[in-house]
């Protein structure tokens, strides 16, 4: 299975999501959207280069997110992650932010099953998932 990064950033990774707008967009949209659930700061800057920005997640932690970042992908894309200790919970930012803006939006999951692998102890049940929100686009 091929997963983002080969696994090396699991589980920020494991799970993603993406917005159909420029970055700008959405740094504003998440930005506005976090000031109005909690009247206090919102920070926006620069991460650095991808994949490395990665790490100014950590720690990784799980209950609040006070850490998200924000990637310039390609084709008017722009991807999603979080600090949770399970992995990013893109389902509820990109459902909530592709909604809001209007624009497509789609989190993306991707485990790799390594249950009884040899050399293993401990495996995980692995899988895909897609889930698309916003406006999505029909085929006829």
């Amino acid at each position: 299975m091929k997963t983002l990064l080969s696994e090396r950033y699991a589980p920020i990774t494991s799970s993603f999501g993406f917005l159909r707008v420029s970055l700008d967009e959405a740094v504003d949209a998440l930005a506005g959207w976090r000031h109005s659930l909690v009247d206090g700061m919102v920070s926006v800057e620069d991460a650095g280069p991808f994949p490395e920005c990665l790490r100014r997640l950590e720690p990784l932690i799980g209950g609040a997110r006070p850490r998200e970042l924000l990637v310039e992908a390609s084709d008017g894309w722009t991807a999603y992650f979080d600090c949770l200790l399970r992995g990013t919970d893109a389902v509820s930012a990109v459902g909530y932010l592709a909604r809001t803006i209007p624009c497509q939006g789609l989190a993306v999951c991707a485990i790799p099953h390594t249950t009884g692998k040899p050399g293993l102890k401990h495996g995980q049940f692995g899988g895909y998932s897609l889930r698309c929100s916003g406006r999505c686009a029909r085929s006829s």
